[in-house]
């Protein structure tokens, strides 16, 4: 079963939204990495969804190994 037909998979983050919501049930950007992408965003008071998804995708990166 995949992330999108399961609501309740752990992979899944649930508030997301938009381009967020859509690149974590691809299977891009794990729930961590949208609710960090996320709570950054209300901290700093940014709306902007390409930012929200730049931010994941920050995130996602040293996650991933990849520190340069």
């Amino acid at each position: 079963m995949s992330a999108a037909a399961d609501p309740f998979e752990a992979r899944r983050a649930a508030q997301a939204a938009g381009l967020l919501r859509a690149f974590n049930e691809i299977g891009l950007l794990s729930a961590a990495d949208v609710h960090v992408a996320l709570r950054l965003a209300v901290l700093a008071g940014e709306e902007n969804e390409a930012v929200k998804l730049a931010v994941a995708l920050a995130v996602r990166g040293p996650r991933l190994g990849h520190v340069y």
